[in-house]
This record gives C-alpha cells, sequence and structure tokens, in this order.
C-alpha cells in the first residue's frame, strides 16, 4: 500500500492497484508513483491482445486464467499445516533471534568487530 496526496485533502491510498480516499492530516505529502508491479499488472489487464502472457511476480497462471500454485509450495504448505510445533503467533518486535543472528553473521562476516565486540 502507498499513497499520496489526491489533490482535494485526501490522501489516494493505493489499494489493489486502485486509488481509494482517505481523509488525512497527511493530506499535504505528494503523491507517488504506483509501483511497477502494479503499473505492469495495469498494462497486462489492459492489453486485448488473446495471446498476451502475464510475466509478473507471482503470477503464474492456468490455460484458463486462473492462479497456479507451484507443486512445491502446496507441499511445503501442507507439511507445515501438519506441523503441531509451528504457530501463528506474531514475533516479537525485535524479530526471530534465529533468523536475525544468522543474517547478521551473512552479512557483515563471522569475524566482524561489531559481532565479536557484541555491538550487534
Amino acid at each position: 500500500m502507498s499513497g499520496g496526496q489526491a489533490g482535494n485533502g485526501y490522501v489516494g491510498v493505493v489499494q489493489d492497484s486502485k486509488r481509494v480516499k482517505l481523509s488525512s492530516a497527511f493530506a499535504r505529502v505528494p503523491p507517488v508513483p504506483l509501483p511497477e508491479a502494479f503499473l505492469m499488472k495495469d498494462l497486462y489487464l489492459a492489453d486485448e491482445n488473446p495471446n498476451k502472457i502475464n510475466l509478473g511476480v507471482g503470477a503464474y497462471r492456468t490455460e484458463e486464467g486462473k492462479p497456479w500454485v507451484l507443486p512445491v509450495v502446496r507441499t511445503v504448505e501442507a507439511q507445515m499445516s501438519a506441523d503441531p510445533t509451528l504457530n501463528k503467533e506474531y514475533l516479537p518486535l525485535p524479530g526471530m533471534p534465529a533468523l536475525i543472528e544468522g543474517l547478521t553473521r551473512l552479512l557483515l562476516g563471522e569475524s566482524s568487530l561489531a559481532i565479536t565486540q557484541n555491538r550487534v
């Protein structure tokens, strides 16, 4: 979701490729362009060529134009839903500690002074 001034004291919020008017104290914030993914989707939908192909991110479709989910995604979804140790609880505000630690080591390197001095 992104937003910008609609020019009339409202903020135009982009939701599902459409601008929605919302009253806001931020009405003077200048508008921002739509993300390219939304623009590409709009161009695709406007194209009348019967042979068009949607190559947008995550836009796999069947011959009937219905969403097609990769088999590996369905397999992992089934495994995750069957795993009683997984839950849908919110993460703590700082995030998932193991993920943050691993990413920090990956980005800064195992021998980073910031890591060895416990500054991150």
